[in-house]
């Protein structure tokens, strides 16, 4: 029986395309903070494991002494294929990747999804974790299973945090007079008709009104934020500010502007990275486990880390073991990103019961998309307030 027609974008068919590389290659390199390919640093494959129906789990193993990779359940060899097989369909496929937009499909390659037992792009997940990987750690001789999160330079910039309502921030506006409040409202995208949060920025920076943060809207953020550090709201609450005020969106560049604002009022003379630290560690939160609107224990769900899909088509980790890297690589390629003001309801200037203004804005945080100077596929080629 044929498999329903099975579409997606590109970061999900990258998704796809990563499981079928690192099996037809069977090891993975680390990478440095610039995404840079360490051959020091690697992780051999011996299976992933997928769950196609609930409950139902197929495991892809590495076969050394055949040179294949074997389709089992409950221990049994469905189907097996060549390493190359896995690596030539890797090519095919990231190449319809690279060519195609939108939302497709890939009959190839769902012909050989349906030979190897894969029903669907994406493998059953309610975490951070978006393939489950066997590997041998060289490091210690032991064998863990451990899931990883995966992220694709190819298409659409990926989002490290989604936006919510409860990634709003509230400000207080001071110096607003009922006059001031009505005149920022006003301001909206001709075109849309949309909040025109540029204008309104240049508004409050003209007329020498000040944001000063308050809270946030969801207690559960907080919190978590203060799990990091309990100063830690009030650190975001101004690199954001510096976002919308100023148009900075550079993680790294709002971590150097800060540390020379210093609202804290730490001892810089005896550290000038306790800001730069305390971001690092937010972004490592996001990223392995931290979800805005769910309490969270500071249990890492992203077990083994990240798999980044390069432009070139190279597939390269951030194993948690090597944090230092992956959280420079977070710093360095990471900004704040504007999203729907009608759908996360923010940038509106309010009055208050007590006689307050207050203005919420949002935090939303992608990921850049380095681009690598030269490509070794040849199928490859085919302002911030919008």
């Amino acid at each position: 029986m044929k498999t329903d027609k099975i579409t997606g974008n590109k970061g999900e068919w990258s998704e796809m395309y990563a499981f079928l590389k690192l099996l037809g290659e069977r090891r993975i390199y680390g990478a440095d903070g610039d995404l840079k390919i360490r051959k020091d640093v690697y992780y051999d494959i011996n299976k992933i494991i997928r769950e196609e129906t609930k409950g139902k789990e197929i495991e892809y193993v590495v076969n050394e002494d055949m040179k294949t990779i074997d389709a089992m359940v409950e221990g049994e060899v469905k189907v097996r294929f060549k390493f190359e097989k896995y690596s030539e369909e890797a090519e095919y496929l990231f190449g319809q990747v690279c060519t195609l937009n939108g939302t497709f499909t890939v009959d190839r390659t769902v012909e050989f999804m349906e030979k190897i037992c894969c029903k669907k792009l994406k493998a059953s997940s309610k975490e951070k974790t978006d393939i489950t990987v066997g590997i041998h750690d060289y490091r210690t001789g032991m064998e863990p299973v451990l899931g990883f999160s995966i992220k694709s330079n190819i298409g659409s910039n990926p989002t490290l945090l989604n936006p919510s309502r409860a990634t709003n921030f509230i400000f207080e506006l001071e110096g607003v007079t009922d006059s001031d409040m009505d005149k920022i409202n006003s301001f909206k995208s001709v075109s849309n008709g949309h909040v025109d949060l540029k204008s309104r920025a240049k508004y409050i920076c003209e007329n020498g009104l000040r944001l000063k943060y308050i809270n946030t809207q969801s207690e559960v953020f907080r919190g978590n934020m203060m799990a990091i550090d309990s100063n830690f709201p009030a650190i975001i609450a101004e690199m954001l500010k510096d976002f919308y005020i100023n148009g900075e969106s550079s993680l790294e560049k709002q971590a150097e502007n800060i540390t020379k604002l210093d609202p804290l009022n730490y001892n810089m003379s005896m550290s000038k990275i306790l800001y730069e630290l305390k971001v690092k560690r937010f972004l490592f939160a996001i990223a392995t486990g931290m979800i805005p609107d769910s309490y969270w224990s500071g249990r890492k769900d992203a077990t083994g880390g990240y798999f980044i899909v390069k432009e070139t088509g190279d597939v390269v980790c951030y194993h948690l073991y090597n944090s230092d890297d992956f959280e420079d690589y977070l710093l360095k390629n990471t900004y704040m990103d504007k999203p729907s003001t009608s759908r996360y309801g923010y940038g509106n200037v309010e009055k208050t019961s007590d006689g307050r203004y207050i203005m919420r804005l949002n935090l939303q945080i992608r990921f850049k998309k380095i681009k690598s100077k030269s490509q070794n596929h040849k199928a490859v080629g085919l302002d911030k307030w919008s």
